[in-house]
């Protein structure tokens, strides 16, 4: 636990591509995460660890519906992940 901030952090959870982490706020008793593979800022939050990964969902589908009217690609950043590419014979 970061006893500074009253936080602990817990766990990766994913959909359709999208990364976000789950915190648990122990000075508010609130789970609290955000989309951690993109360049914009998306936040969600819940009363439960269940309920937490619910709102990543409706976060995740909101915010591709959002590019989807703005006609902007997936906002997911590949700056740092590791692509191999693997000739076949």
């Amino acid at each position: 636990m970061n006893k500074a901030n009253n936080y602990y952090s817990t766990d990766v959870l994913n959909h359709n591509g999208f990364t976000g982490n789950a915190e648990l706020l122990y000075k508010d008793n609130c789970w609290h995460g955000k989309i951690t593979n993109i360049t914009d800022l998306v936040t969600y939050e819940a009363e439960s660890y269940e309920d937490l990964k619910e709102e990543l969902v409706i976060a995740v589908e909101d915010y591709q519906e959002t590019l989807r009217k703005l006609n902007i690609s997936s906002g997911i950043d590949r700056a740092n992940q590791f692509m191999k590419r693997i000739n076949r014979l």
